[in-house]
Formats: structure tokens, C-alpha cells, sequence
């Protein structure tokens, strides 16, 4: 599957993650949510611990965490719970065929890698792992030799002792030399988590020099700044930030109201387009979150509750809400057969993040509308292109100053294929705010 996301006005489009046969595509619509603050919340989760808030770059202490949930080799993997390793294909990428495209996808990233020395000990590896799997089968057969000549009774023959000696003397020759290369552990982490750091590849409609704008309505440039959405709501009585935290607030009488609409809007709009409702989680595994190319170790990028008391090593648990992860979860392990495709989906409810824009812009606690497309390879850019117009669709009724935007190589995430940007412009903030629409595999 390969994948694709989008979302609305102030709102956000995550990203998707991709596997061979099926592409999915997915969006997100975002409003803030009226209820109750972000932080009253977390003050009735005694064991959730986040990185600090705001401007912070404080790590957090992952203590005997594996360095990536997606691949944990045969050394460690009796220490933890239940994981999944990927297949990287990397006979393929890696092969001097194709380590020139690799290499330019790096350069048009700007994404910094050693390719020769992970292509070296790819290729140690792979020799250590034929020259095992050779010590592995002549032990079996050894081993199948001894079991064979015992069950035939030969033990009681003239010479037996001597050739089971033999045997004997070396198949614990084989078994120390296998033990030997336990190395192998150690370099298979190491290709394996560099591997997984290597970029998807690009869709040839992204750009390298510049981003391009394809299309605008209701241009503001050179216009005055304006007054700021919080002054107007504090002036009209109509948010209210609590003193928990400068990021708590509520929103009041008819700005609650319109957020109530637009989410009754947003969710009517996508059934009528086809989609199907899906209520989904607000906490996931690391590996989904890993899978869905987020840094599980940025606490300013990811969430992460870490258990005070740990009785066994598994995923860490995570605060999303609603959010790629969302969907990446419910399909991670289901077979969709072809004459089910396209599969559209689409889910409602809270979203959680760390964000440093000023206002409701940067509020931790919104909520959020998400929809997700499963379809076949060759329809992947046809659905992304209805994808863009469902959401602008929806967006430019509404008046506020928008642009479509092709996003240079240079400013894609190592998952994303290609992105396009519905920006809306935030007069106070006197810049654009990103709606990202893109795809990953």
C-alpha cells in the first residue's frame, strides 16, 4: 500500500505509510476543541510524562528501548514483548543498479547519508548470514546423521564409537563457530535502523528548486495586520484560557457553536462523498507511530507515556488521537481483497500534539475530522488529485485567503513521496498556514 493525506483550515494532514500492492490516501480536518483543556486532562494521567511544553528541546529517557520498535534482531528479541520486523528490500535498493537513484533522492532531500558504508556492511552481512546459514545446515545434518544412525541400531557395530566421536568432535566445532558469529546481531541493528532512515522515493511531479504555486483565491498580500483571533475572542467573550496553562482554553457561546457546525459540516460532507465512518483510538504502540514516519524519541514531534512501573519491554504507548496512526492501525492487519477497493474512511474526534504557533494555531488539544483512501497502485495519483479537490472544495466557499502549493524535495519528510499544501492565510500571523495533502511509500 503506499499513501497520501490532507486537511483543513487551520487544520493539518498527516502522512500514511505505503507496502506494495495498495495505496492509501488520507486527510485531516482540524478544529479546536471546546470541551475542556489539553492539561486538565493530562493532570488526571499520574503516569503520562511528556517532554517539557512550548519551546523546550528536552529529551526524554527511553530506558531499554530497542532503537526502533520495527526491527529488533535475535540478540534482544526474548527481552521484549510481542514486535514486528519490516522487509526493507534491501537486495534491491541497495544493488548497484539502483544506488545512483537512491543517491540522487538523497541529494534532491538534502538529506545527508553515508550510502557507501551502509551498502559495505550490507554486503558483510549478507556474506556473514550465507556463511551462518552454511555452518546452520551442515550442523543439521550432522546432527540428522547421528539421530539416523542410533535409530538403525548401529551403535552395537564395530567402529561406531569411532565415527559418532567424529561426528561428535565436529559438530561442536560447528556450534562454536556459529556462537562465533553472534556478530551478526550487531550488524544486521545496525544496517536494519540506518535502513529505516532511508528516504521513500520521489513522485516526479515534486520540484527541486521551488515550491509552485497551482492555484489562489482571495489573495491578502500587502494587506494591514490585523487584530489577533485571541483578542477578539477575549474581547467578545468568546474563548476563555484557564489558568492551568498558557495552552488551556475553552471556546464559548458562538465560536463553540461554529466549531460544533463545522465538525456536522465536515462529517456530513464526507459521507456524502462515499465515506465511511470508522471510530478510532487515541493511543498507539510505537511501532504504528514509527510506521507512520514519525521520531517516536522527539517530544515535540510525538507524545509518549512512559509507565513508571515496567514488568516487560514493549512498545511505549502514545497520545495521538486522531491522526494517521489512526487508520495506519486498522488496516496494519487486515487483507483487503481488490474488489473491495477504494475503501474510503473517515473518523472524527480529539487530536494531540505539541505546537509552538501562537493562539489556537498552537493549541495541543483540537478536533479533528481524518479521512483515508485504500486503493490499487495505478490509482493512486487519480484519488490524489480527488483528494485535493474534495478538501479545497470544501474550503474555498468559506472566504478565507488560500493557495494550492506543490512542496519542493527539500522540504518532504523521509516518508513522503509528494506533497501539495492547501495554505490558508492567518491575517494576525501574517504568513500561511499549511493544510498538507500527500503521500507516502
Amino acid at each position: 500500500m503506499a499513501v497520501t493525506a490532507t486537511s483543513l483550515l487551520p487544520f493539518k494532514c498527516l502522512s500514511t505509510i505505503g507496502s506494495t500492492a495498495c495505496r492509501v490516501l488520507h486527510a485531516n480536518t482540524r478544529t479546536t476543541y471546546s470541551r475542556f483543556s489539553f492539561l486538565n486532562q493530562l493532570k488526571r494521567l499520574a503516569r503520562i510524562q511528556f517532554a517539557a511544553h512550548h519551546n523546550s528541546a528536552e529529551t526524554l529517557t527511553f530506558e531499554k528501548q530497542p532503537a526502533s520498535w520495527l526491527f529488533v534482531n535475535n540478540t534482544f528479541g526474548g527481552l521484549y514483548g510481542s514486535h514486528v520486523n519490516l522487509e526493507l528490500d534491501l537486495e534491491n535498493r541497495l544493488s548497484v543498479d539502483n544506488i545512483k537513484q537512491l543517491e540522487l533522492i538523497l541529494r534532491r532531500r538534502g538529506v545527508p547519508a553515508d550510502l557507501s558504508s551502509l551498502v559495505d556492511d550490507f554486503t558483510k552481512l549478507r556474506a556473514l548470514e550465507r556463511q551462518r546459514n552454511g555452518l546452520v545446515s551442515e550442523r543439521n545434518e550432522i546432527a540428522e546423521k547421528l539421530k539416523q544412525m542410533k535409530a538403525e541400531h548401529q551403535d552395537h557395530e564395530p567402529g561406531y564409537q569411532a565415527a559418532a566421536h567424529e561426528l561428535l568432535t565436529k559438530l561442536t566445532s560447528i556450534k562454536e563457530r556459529i556462537k562465533d558469529l553472534q556478530m551478526i546481531w550487531d550488524l544486521e541493528e545496525q544496517v536494519m535502523v540506518r535502513s529505516l532512515k532511508l528516504p521513500n522515493d520521489i513522485h516526479p511531479t515534486t520540484p527541486d528548486e521551488e515550491s509552485t504555486v497551482l492555484r489562489e483565491v482571495n489573495n491578502l498580500k500587502g494587506s494591514t495586520k490585523t487584530v489577533s483571533h485571541t483578542e477578539i475572542g477575549k474581547k467578545y467573550n468568546l474563548i476563555k484560557f484557564s489558568n492551568v496553562g498558557p495552552k488551556a482554553y475553552y471556546l464559548k457561546g458562538a465560536l463553540a457553536k461554529t466549531e460544533l457546525a463545522l465538525m456536522t459540516s465536515l462529517v456530513r460532507y464526507f459521507q456524502k462523498h462515499k465515506f465511511y465512518f470508522i471510530s478510532g483510538p487515541e493511543f498507539f504502540r510505537t511501532n504504528i507511530m514509527e510506521g507512520c514516519g514519525l521520531d517516536v524519541h522527539n517530544p515535540t514531534e510525538v507524545l509518549t507515556i512512559l509507565d513508571n512501573v515496567v514488568t516487560q519491554i514493549e512498545p511505549m504507548i502514545h497520545l495521538a488521537g486522531i491522526s494517521t496512526a489512526t487508520f495506519v492501525a486498522y488496516v496494519a492487519k487486515c487483507c483487503i481483497g481488490d474488489n473491495y477497493l477504494p475503501l474510503n474512511m473517515f473518523s472524527c474526534g480529539r487530536r494531540y500534539q505539541n505546537s509552538h504557533l501562537p493562539g489556537l494555531y498552537g493549541a495541543n488539544q483540537t478536533t479533528q475530522v481524518g479521512i483515508f483512501s485504500c486503493l490499487l497502485q495505478e490509482d493512486l495519483d487519480k484519488q490524489f488529485d480527488t483528494n485535493i479537490e474534495l478538501i479545497w472544495n470544501f474550503l474555498a466557499p468559506l472566504g478565507f485567503p488560500i493557495r494550492l502549493t506543490q512542496v519542493k524535495a527539500a522540504d518532504l519528510q523521509l516518508a513522503e513521496s509528494r506533497r501539495v499544501e492547501i495554505q490558508i492565510y492567518a491575517p494576525s500571523l501574517q504568513k500561511y498556514i499549511p493544510v498538507r495533502i500527500f503521500f507516502l511509500g
